[in-house]
Formats: structure tokens, C-alpha cells, sequence
């Protein structure tokens, strides 16, 4: 079982430094484990071909530690994703995953590629724009899933909460479900093969940008390559 039932964290100011917090939780109400986080944010189909296209070639994609904050009766997440290439000695922030009410969102980068805008964007549209994401039970994730890390600056008080009221008031978004196979058709299949190796051509051209710490050019390369996903995705019925 990889729900999380309990979290503990040692505080750090003044005169309650080294004491304990602890939060044990209702065992009647589900509250996800790290591993559930990083598999949901992991399924986001948008977000999973924007990694695909990052974490290839010359650059890779790695996710920071998962931050767990408890926030009044519930539980809040957020996950970071660095974009380090093979020439660069630094790794760039390149997005911040958020969960909370049991949604997900992952915010990117927009047109002014402003990075101080990742988390505030991020915990702001979870609550509107988040998904539901259904993981298949017993799934955590990839062997390599972030390790769990609590931030210092987070205030607590030894307490017992039990989460399960929102943080804010809202509805929950759709819940991804299978479609049926797609049909394609003989004169589909030379735009589809085009389309498959123009994505391929735009993501080399990405990581060679960010390799070269050219990052407009490199997020204008994985919009194109998003553009024509998205055309691939509508011949094949998704």
C-alpha cells in the first residue's frame, strides 16, 4: 500500500528547534504517498510528450525532490524538473509540478520564458485547470521516483491532522479515459510518417539549442514539435 498515513518533520525556529512534528493520518481516508504524485504527474498526456522531447538526445529531464506540505486539513505537493544539457553546468528550472485536492497541474514556461513565475502560476491553476489523474492501483511509478523532502521554511505544529477538506472550494476536473484504437486510412499514412519525422527534426533542434544554452530557441523548437503532435494525435483519432 503506498498511501501516505502519516508525516513527520523537525522544526527549526528558535526555541522549538529539533522538536517533532507529527501529523498521523485518518487511515479511513485516502491520502497519496509520494510515489502516487510523481506516477499521476507522470501520466499527464500533454506532459508526457513535452518530457519525451526534453529527456532525448543531448539533454535529460530529472525531477527535483517532492515537497510535501500539510496546509490546514489537507496535503499539498510540489515536485520541480530541471533541464540540464550535455554541454551546460548548470541544470535550468524548466517546470514545476503541483498537487492539491486531488489534482495535478504542471506549469511551463510561457512566451517571456520568465522561470520566478513557475511556482506562483503553478499553485494558482492546480485549483482551476487541474486534472484527476486515475492510477492503476499498487502503481508507484519508475524505480527512480524523487525522494520526499520537507522545506525548512514550512511552519508546523505537533499536532494530529486528518486530511481530506479542500484547501479551496472547487469542482473536480475530468478523469482521462481510454479511447478506442485508431482507424487509419492508406492515404494517412505518408502525412503521418511526415509528421513523425518533423516531431523527430524539431526535438533534435531543441536539445541542440539547449545544449547550447539557447533556450528561445529551444522552447520555440518544442512548440513546433507540441503543433505537430497535436496534428499527429487528431489523424490518429486521440
Amino acid at each position: 500500500k503506498v498511501n501516505m498515513v502519516s508525516w513527520m518533520a523537525a522544526r527549526m525556529d528558535g526555541d522549538n528547534y529539533g522538536q517533532l512534528a507529527v501529523y498521523n493520518f485518518d487511515p479511513s481516508v485516502n491520502v497519496d504517498g509520494p510515489a502516487q504524485f510523481f506516477s499521476k504527474i507522470q501520466a499527464l498526456p500533454d506532459f508526457s510528450s513535452q518530457r519525451s522531447l526534453l529527456n532525448s538526445g543531448s539533454s535529460s529531464l530529472p525531477a527535483g525532490p517532492i515537497i510535501i506540505i500539510p496546509v490546514d486539513n489537507a496535503v499539498m505537493y510540489v515536485m520541480p524538473y530541471y533541464l540540464q544539457g550535455s554541454s551546460t553546468s548548470l541544470p535550468q528550472l524548466q517546470f514545476v509540478a503541483v498537487g492539491a485536492n486531488d489534482k495535478v497541474y504542471v506549469s511551463k514556461p510561457g512566451a517571456d520564458d520568465d522561470r520566478t513565475k513557475l511556482l506562483s502560476t503553478a499553485l494558482t491553476e492546480v485549483f482551476t485547470r487541474g486534472q484527476q489523474v486515475a492510477v492503476t492501483p499498487g502503481q508507484t511509478g519508475p524505480t527512480t521516483t524523487p525522494g520526499a523532502t520537507l522545506p525548512p521554511s514550512t511552519p508546523v505544529t505537533a499536532a494530529v491532522g486528518t486530511p481530506g477538506a479542500a484547501i479551496t472550494p472547487g469542482t473536480a476536473g475530468p478523469v482521462p479515459t481510454a479511447g478506442s484504437g485508431p482507424t487509419i486510412a492508406p492515404n494517412q499514412s505518408a502525412s503521418i510518417a511526415e509528421l513523425v519525422r518533423s516531431v523527430r527534426a524539431h526535438q533534435d533542434l531543441a536539445a541542440q539549442a539547449f545544449a547550447a544554452g539557447d533556450s528561445a530557441r529551444g522552447n520555440s523548437e518544442i512548440q513546433a514539435a507540441n503543433s505537430d503532435l497535436a496534428k499527429l494525435n487528431q489523424l490518429l483519432g486521440r
